[in-house]
């Protein structure tokens, strides 16, 4: 995520990813559509964009889906279900929700959400990083790791993605979450538990 340069584009086409990002809401790395249209057109054909957005006007975000540029809206805004339901209905475009959780009860309310997936966030406050410094002293926290359980109980739905840096956090995941994982590239990890 975080795509601004022709060569961030290039090493993403070398490491294949699953997903690329650019990032739209206000940011050190925003970049403009002009921007984020001239960066897709030199990212392989086989990567979905995703844009990221914080309390973007829907109709910005539109434009964005039906011109191509990108694949998915990633909302971390306080954008609520009707402006995910719009955005599904009006582009036919995947929608990923990101909430900020420190309890089961922020998730429920998102259970029958017409998003595609719910990014869960811890927010990454300070007691956060104090409390997996010595797991990932270099890769900055950014979700919580989730009691066992929580993600699958509170919307039927599992799969939890993130950003790791190469060692620890890696291993403490795979040791904390009954799920199977993928570890690419020594930097991004994505496990997924179709079913139970």
């Amino acid at each position: 995520c975080g795509l601004r340069r022709d060569e961030d584009v290039d090493a993403v086409n070398e490491a294949m990813p699953d997903y690329a990002g650019f990032v739209f809401a206000p940011s050190k790395r925003q970049v403009t559509a002009e921007t984020a249209s001239r960066l897709r057109a030199r990212l392989h054909p086989d990567i979905p964009a995703v844009g990221v957005f914080v309390d973007a006007e829907p109709e910005d975000i539109l434009a964005l889906l039906r011109y191509g540029i990108i694949d998915i809206a990633q909302l971390h805004g306080q954008e609520d279900e009707a402006a995910v339901r719009l955005l599904r209905e009006r582009s036919g475009k995947p929608v990923i929700k990101a909430l900020r959780v420190k309890e089961e009860a922020d998730i429920t309310p998102w259970q029958s959400s017409s998003a595609d997936w719910l990014l869960l966030d811890s927010g990454a406050s300070k007691a956060t990083q104090d409390k997996y410094r010595g797991v990932c002293d270099n890769a900055g926290v950014q979700m919580a790791l989730l009691p066992r359980g929580l993600l699958q109980d509170a919307t039927g739905r599992s799969g939890v993605a993130m950003a790791v840096a190469p060692g620890g956090l890696a291993e403490q995941i795979r040791q904390n979450l009954p799920v199977e994982g993928k570890e690419e590239h020594g930097q991004q990890m994505k496990s997924e538990n179709h079913g139970g």
